[in-house]
């Protein structure tokens, strides 16, 4: 996951020296015992949880050396906010991002603290590269219910200051449910229209999605994983 994140971030290939299998697995597992075994369920009804999640992305973009900003709103009488680090360059710059909530009730280990490890490990192994085009690495807050499909979303909050500002998005690649792998047949489940299609009924891949404005992008980053 992370070879082929970051190869599809940077577009050229890593140094071996960036790549230190065993660090990544060590960091990926302490980012993943943190949010979910230690703190779990990070939802708006557990704010104190929410804010411990939002911080820890921040402290580890910080100790990564970068300057992390904090995008706070306000959300059900709760400060919460999205975390920023990178380079949101105005000449143009790409986000790699994932949100770090939970549906309540759930200590959302793969949905999404699988996602927020890759972007915490991915950001870090980017400080050893010079991409060929900026990037922001943001950890976005109350993505589930009951802020999903409202204007407090922290990715819609994020956007339409972005809209405000004109800044030139090139486009974003979203981290969601990297994490679960499964051999088994019929471990992964779709919706309609997807299982009248052929894709695989086994949840043993990394899918990708992309409306059709952001298809080449999709394209680029499949040829490049590959």
């Amino acid at each position: 996951i992370i070879a082929g994140a970051l190869t599809g971030l940077m577009m050229h290939p890593c140094r071996g020296d960036s790549m230190d299998r065993d660090l990544i697995r060590t960091n990926l597992t302490r980012h993943l015992t943190y949010l979910s075994v230690t703190l779990g369920d990070r939802s708006i009804c557990r704010p104190g949880n929410l804010k411990a999640a939002e911080d820890y992305v921040s402290e580890n973009f910080a100790a990564m050396g970068y300057a992390p900003r904090r995008q706070g709103f306000t959300y059900m009488k709760e400060e919460v906010g999205n975390i920023i680090a990178g380079d949101e360059n105005p000449g143009g710059y790409y986000i790699l991002g994932a949100h770090f909530d939970t549906v309540a009730g759930t200590p959302g280990a793969d949905d999404n603290a699988s996602g927020v490890a890759v972007l915490l490990e991915v950001a870090r192994l980017a400080r050893n590269l010079t991409p060929p085009r900026p990037w922001a690495f943001i950890g976005f807050t109350c993505e589930e219910p009951p802020a999903f499909f409202t204007p407090d979303m922290g990715s819609r909050v994020y956007v339409k200051r972005a809209r405000r500002q004109k800044a030139n998005i090139l486009g974003m690649l979203c981290l969601e449910m990297v994490g679960y792998y499964s051999q088994a047949p019929h471990s992964q489940s779709l919706p309609l229209p997807l299982k009248l299609m052929g894709y695989p009924t086994t949840g043993n891949f990394i899918g990708l999605v992309s409306d059709r404005r952001s298809r080449p992008l999709m394209v680029r980053l499949a040829a490049a994983i590959k």
